[in-house]
Order: structure tokens, then sequence, then C-alpha cells
């Protein structure tokens, strides 16, 4: 009998120590995906753009000034990796006006001018602004803006300089319906009535939970994709009321879902015969995030299976690409929360993953953090000193900038862009949130946003809440976890150009198979008016395997060139003939049209200009 209770006891034992090892192993385990996640942005560093125009809108003839500030995603300081930076003009069927390449200096600015050519008519242009290497993170990595370009159609007004103008004398074309996009009309459309809406739902955290209780964001809009402001009602699946719901701010809102409530459905005050669906349950795990002037909480929320699992986790928390927290965490029944204080997060949009041992991204939540003490030591406060406050035509303007930081010392060599136009040619408000809410909130977020200047006009409980509302509903993520800690790969379609680079690929001439080992020269002339300029370049190059070739080239190009391309030197056959392709696809996917984006809003004279961006503006 002894026997056998000494061998029960020594094989509790050998198993008491599995677990111990098991849970160190995933402990280790843990801390390696994160370590490999804050070296993503080291392996695979990412660019921002940001436009600064001379004006809101346009007239046609007129010519767009503008000055391009390009960073580093992870730390908003200026590029050191790109070196050239594409601008391309298209209108509202999608069609490229015009495409510039800029060369973008040591300080990371680049600055050009489209000028509208004739056959420009009045109505909306996007503006695209991307590096190479930004073209890797698709659409939403790539800057974006859509301008309007009016109609003056009275002759009067064209003879008349300083003539004051405004939008009734105007005309302003809106983009015509059409049912599929085409090679000639590349952009889709897909406006319809007003009438009908569009109800979206965002479980916090990404996904819904059973049995617990979850909050849950909604965005309601209608055809044209304006915000809607109907109330919602949630059922049960046996039609029983479950709660209600107003959108808050620009159709967006959210609702608490009881742990009771496992399937239903949602109606609209206004539509009450359709009924919109939630999100079904598939996840074990879900994120619900508060923040407040104290810090974050997080609480862990799970189903009753992941509780009785006793899983280690990882929670992380990354300010786009910079790590600002680790932990592990274990979920029970009780106690499945974490207090993160204010100064540990970093300010602007942060995510916190939730993860296992094997880099499995379980949840995501994307917050707005406050900016600290802290961050204000890396902001540039400016004074602007004119010596009138209203000027009269062809009276002389001075104006001095002073950029200082937090002690009021002044910065030496600070970068930046000074846009001066007539108040009486001025039409529509900038409401575009300028460099910080273009660097800091909509390049980190999906889709459009609109008026994304709203939601820094006052630091208090309402505009914290429109911010916790756009993070949950517009979320969006350059890069998952899970490709961050190399569970999933991730591929560089498009190289670094810190030069220009032009790359294409040499087939045979009826295109059956690539040419490798080709050398190809080539040299390019300066060419304008139809006529050959001084201005040149040139290069040698060989095809790989595949039969790609790419030239890098050292020159500053400006202008128009004429190209060359000289094949020789074909291995194992004779070719006469060959067909050469260049990569010129460099345009990310066109997105479709909002009402929401084609929304002008007309300018009103300034009374109080010293209450402008929290900068001072004094007289001499």
């Amino acid at each position: 009998m002894l026997k056998h209770i000494l061998i029960t006891l020594s094989c509790l034992l050998i198993s008491l120590s599995s677990i111990g090892q098991s849970l160190s192993d995933q402990t280790t385990q843990l801390f390696e995906k994160f370590k490999k996640a804050t070296r993503f942005d080291y392996n695979y560093p990412r660019e921002k753009v940001y436009l600064h125009f001379n004006s809101s809108s346009y007239l046609q003839n007129d010519t767009i000034w503008y000055k391009a500030y390009v960073v580093r995603a992870s730390s908003l300081k200026p590029t050191t990796l790109s070196g050239v930076l594409y601008v391309e003009l298209l209108n509202a069927d999608g069609q490229q006006i015009t495409k510039q390449t800029l060369k973008i200096d040591s300080m990371g600015t680049a600055q050009g001018a489209i000028v509208l050519p004739y056959y420009a008519y009045g109505g909306y242009y996007e503006i695209l602004a991307y590096t190479r290497e930004m073209i890797n993170w698709g659409r939403a990595a790539c800057f974006s803006r859509v301008l309007p370009v009016f109609t003056d159609e009275k002759t009067q007004h064209k003879k008349e300089k300083g003539l004051n103008l405004n939008l009734s004398q105007l005309s302003l074309l809106t983009p015509a319906p059409r049912k599929n996009p085409t090679i000639g009309k590349p952009r889709p459309y897909i406006m319809t009535s007003n009438k009908k809406r569009f109800l979206d739902f965002y479980p916090e955290g990404g996904n819904r939970v059973n049995g617990a209780s979850q909050r849950i964001a909604f965005k309601l809009t209608d055809g044209m994709g304006l915000a809607a402001y109907d109330s919602i009602t949630i059922y049960y699946a046996n039609g029983k009321i479950c709660t209600k719901a107003q959108p808050e701010h620009d159709g967006m809102g959210s609702f608490e879902l009881p742990a009771d409530f496992s399937e239903g459905y949602a109606q609209v005050q206004s539509i009450r015969s359709k009924k919109y669906e939630l999100p079904n349950i598939h996840a074990a795990y879900a994120i619900s995030a508060n923040i407040n002037n104290e810090g974050l909480d997080i609480q862990i929320i799970a189903n009753t299976n992941s509780i009785k699992r006793n899983e280690l986790l990882a929670l992380a928390i990354f300010n786009r690409e910079n790590a600002c927290f680790f932990d592990t965490i274990t979920v029970h029944e009780n106690a499945n929360s974490r207090f993160i204080p204010i100064n540990a997060l970093r300010g602007g949009v942060n995510r916190i993953e939730l993860y296992n041992w094997k880099g499995q991204s379980l949840s995501t939540r994307l917050f707005w953090a406050p900016f600290t003490s802290i961050d204000s030591t890396r902001f540039v406060h400016l004074e602007v000193l004119q010596n009138q406050r209203e000027y009269k035509a062809f009276s002389p303007a001075v104006v001095v900038v002073r950029a200082k930081d937090k002690h009021g010392n002044a910065i030496a060599n600070a970068n930046l862009s000074f846009a001066a136009r007539d108040e009486a040619t001025t039409l529509l408000d900038n409401a575009d949130g300028g460099i910080s809410g273009d660097l800091l909130l909509a390049s980190e977020l999906r889709g459009y946003i609109h008026r994304p200047d709203l939601y820094f006009q006052k630091n208090d409980a309402a505009h914290h809440r429109m911010l916790d509302l756009l993070m949950m509903v517009q979320g969006w993520c350059a890069n998952s976890f899970d490709t961050m800690c190399k569970k999933d790969s991730f591929e560089l379609l498009q190289p670094i150009e810190d030069k220009l680079l032009i790359k294409g690929t040499l087939y045979t001439y009826n295109k059956r198979r690539p040419l490798s080992k080709a050398k190809i020269d080539l040299k390019a002339y300066g060419y304008e008016d139809e006529k050959v300029t001084g201005g040149s370049f040139e290069g040698t190059t060989t095809t790989d395997n595949a039969g790609q070739f790419a030239f890098m080239v050292n020159a500053n190009i400006e202008g128009n060139y004429l190209s060359r391309f000289k094949i020789n030197k074909i291995e194992k056959e004779q070719q006469k003939w060959c067909r050469l392709y260049l990569d010129r696809w460099l345009t990310p996917q066109l997105r479709p049209f909002w009402y929401d984006m084609l929304t002008i809003h007309p300018y009103q004279s300034m009374k109080d200009i010293s209450s402008v961006s929290n900068n001072h503006v004094k007289y001499f």
C-alpha cells in the first residue's frame, strides 16, 4: 500500500514541476514576442507626409502652392529614409491631371506648385502625396486632401483685381453618378440616397465575447455618407427591447450589451421595416478601456471557457510604433484589470494589444491619450508679431515669427511654412486640423475624418468622448501585432527610394518570357517646349533572372526628359526585338468620395485673430 502512495506522490510532483516550467516558458515567449514587436519599426520603418497648402480653395487657372513635411511615423522627426516624394492631382472621376516628383531635402521637406491647367474645370480635386515606401502600407498610409476648384464665369471679376468674391457668384460641379468605374473614370462612386440608413457596429476590443457585458460602438450614416442622428433600438431575438441609443457626434455613439444578450438585431427609428444584425460572437477575449486625467484603466473581458483555462497572456501598449508598456496577466473571474498612470503613456493615438505566447493578437483597442508635461518638452510654441491688425491694398506687411520651447528659449533652425492670402479672395475656412491634427490623428485612423479640427477645440469631457468614439469606430493599425512580432510575414513590395528609382521588366518581343542577364543602357535628355535642353543623365544596369532592372538616378531631376534605352549582350539567343516595360504604377488605390468630403465651410472673418492655434499674435 505504501509503495502505491509513494508512486502517486512522485507523479504529482513531476506534474507540478512541468506546469511551472511551462508557465516560465510562456512568460519568456510572451516577452520575446514583445521584443520582436518593438524592433519592427527598425526593420520596416514607416513614413508620413503632410502638405501645407496656401489656400483652402481655388479658382480655375489658379496655382496650388504647397510645402510637404515628410517624417518618420514613429518619432515624427524629419525622415532620413526616402529622398523622393510623389504628388498627384486627380479629378473627381479619378483621372490623373498631373503628377510631380520632388526631391526631399535633409530637413524632410519638399515644396512645389501645381498650375491648374485650362482643361481642369471647376469641381472637386484630390491631392495625393506619398513616398514609394509608404505604398507598402496601402492607401490609408498616404496623404489625401480634397480641394474645391470654383468656376467664375463673370468676366468683370477677372478684369477687376481685388473685387470681393462670394460663393453665390461661383459655381462648383459635384461628381456625377455612374454605375461602374471604367478605365477613363476609375474612381468608384457609391453615393446613393440620403433617405437610406447604414448602421455599422464596432464591439470594443474588436470582437464580441459570449456571456459578458460589453460596450458596442456604432456609426449611423445615410446613403450619401453623411452622419444621421436617428435613434436606434436593440432587440433580443424574441423581439424584446434590450436597450436604446442615440448618436452623439458625427453619427457615432455606443451602448452596453448585457451579459445575457447572445443574438438579436437593431432597428433605426426612421426605417422600422429594416433589421440590422449585430456582430456574431466568436472571440474569447476583449479589451475595455477608460482613460481620465489620472491614467488608463484596462479591463479584460473573457468568456467562461477562457477563464477556466487559466491562460497566461500579455498586455502591451504602443504609441504608433513605440512600445510604452508590457505586463503579463492571468484571467480569473475577478481582478482582470490593470491601471497605468498617465505619465507612463505618450500623447496621441495609442494601441492596447492582448496576445498569447504564440504571438496571436486576441484583442486590440485604440485610445487617445492627452499630452503630458513629458510630451510638452517636444512642443514648439510660436509667437507671431505683425505691424498692423488689418492691411489696406498694397500696404507693406511685416510679420515676425519666433519659435520657442516650453521654457521660452529660442529654437534655432526651426523649419516652417507661411501662407498669406487676400481676405477678399478667401472663400472657405481651413478645417483640416493642420499638421498636428493630421500627423497625430488623421494619419493614424481608418478612412476620412470629417472636421478633425473639431476634436481639439476644447480640452474637456465632451471632446474626450468624441475622440474615444472616433478611436472605436475608425480604429486602424498600420501593422497588426501578429505582423510586428513576426507571427505573420511582412513583405516590402516597394523599396525605400532615397534617390529616384527607374524600375522595369524586359521581355521577349511576344512577352512570353523575361530576358535575364541583359545589359541595358539609359540616357535621358532634358526636354521642354519640343526642344532638347542641356540637362541629361545616364546609367547602365543588368536584368536579373526575372528580367527586372532598376536605375538609381543620382542627379537632381526637374522638368521633362526624353529617355533612350539600349539593349545589348543578351545571352544564349539573338533577339532582334524585345519589349521593355517601366514600373510606373505607383498610384495608391482610389477611394470613393462621400458627401462629407464635398461639404464646404464658408469663410467667416476672424474678429479675434489671437485665438488661433494657441499662438500669441501681437502688434508693433
